[in-house]
């Protein structure tokens, strides 16, 4: 540790990325934080994300950016430029990781950093629903839609002089992707784009309705998944007097033709096929059964001593 000062963090940090030392990385950051070396902490943190970012170590980069964030938005200065490089220099370097990481740096966004990404959508904005393109390229163009509107939306009301510039390549994307979507004839495809969520366990409906990107679900196959959704396969009809044994004896006794439930279910009688087969929890439910029926009687008890007290 007393050789820090002179350590060069940027070969460092290459030596970790290529031989795959993060166990290492890991244990002199926390030597770092334990001994207050804030300053050779952040250095090295930075140091292993630009260097992730120019090696296209997209996975480390993520996991820097969702472990250090603090770290990387005091030093977006650097590190974003270096991102922004990478993606200008390669077009169909936007993808999924990518755009979630610009997502969680965006707070400490400048104006230079803002105007670059902005000039990168718009050299690709013609290209990026073709085949060729970013969107279509990524495994789930709804979800690259949603974060890059998500991000284009907070930039818009952070530099206000990128307003007209945002609201041209978002009403494009929008318009061609629901014209992607509508040739899409398989439900279950759109299904699982839609319930696909990042890295943090957002769906994609999620940022839909956040949004309010409602031009994406007037779309008839999203209208159809998002009905069968809402519905769901799970019954729920009946009523609450249906779980009640009570009920059931009541109700399904009232007619001379139907078996006597009553009779049958008498507790003196041998119920052998109808014992629920023992298992492990068996005496936990028992206990929990039991004690549920104290918790009505003692509501019912204090109810009624209330009611009559005043």
């Amino acid at each position: 540790m007393a050789l820090l000062d002179r350590v060069d963090f940027e070969r460092t940090a290459h030596m970790i990325l290529e031989r795959n030392y993060f166990a290492q990385f890991l244990k002199v950051e926390r030597i770092c934080s334990i001994q207050r070396r804030h300053q050779e902490r952040e250095l090295l943190i930075q140091a292993l994300f630009t260097q992730a970012t120019k090696l296209e170590k997209e996975p480390m980069a993520l996991m820097l950016a969702l472990e250090f964030e603090s770290v990387l938005l005091r030093t977006t200065q650097i590190v974003v430029p270096a991102l922004l490089a990478h993606c200008e220099q390669k077009e169909l370097s936007l993808n999924e990781m990518k755009l979630f990481i610009l997502h969680r740096l965006q707070p400490g966004f400048h104006f230079r950093h803002a105007d670059t990404f902005v000039q990168i959508l718009e050299q690709q904005k013609r290209i990026m629903l073709t085949p060729a393109g970013f969107v279509i390229n990524n495994t789930n163009p709804l979800m690259i839609a949603v974060l890059l509107t998500d991000i284009l939306y907070k930039l818009q009301s952070q530099f206000r002089s990128l307003a007209l510039r945002i609201n041209f390549i978002l009403d494009e994307l929008h318009a061609d992707l629901v014209v992607v979507l509508q040739q899409i004839y398989r439900p279950k495809e759109i299904e699982l784009m839609l319930k696909q969520e990042d890295f943090v366990g957002k769906s994609v409906l999620h940022y839909l309705s956040e949004l309010k990107l409602y031009s994406f679900l007037q779309n008839n196959h999203v209208n159809r998944v998002v009905n069968q959704m809402w519905e769901s396969k799970t019954d729920v009809g009946g009523s609450l007097f249906e779980l009640s044994t009570s009920y059931f004896l009541v109700t399904q006794n009232r007619l001379s033709f139907r078996e006597d439930n009553e009779a049958r279910k008498r507790c003196y009688l041998s119920r052998k096929n109808e014992r629920p087969m023992p298992h492990r929890f068996t005496f936990a439910v028992w206990k929990k059964s039991m004690s549920l029926r104290y918790l009505i009687e003692s509501l019912i008890f204090f109810t009624c001593l209330l009611f009559f007290q005043y």
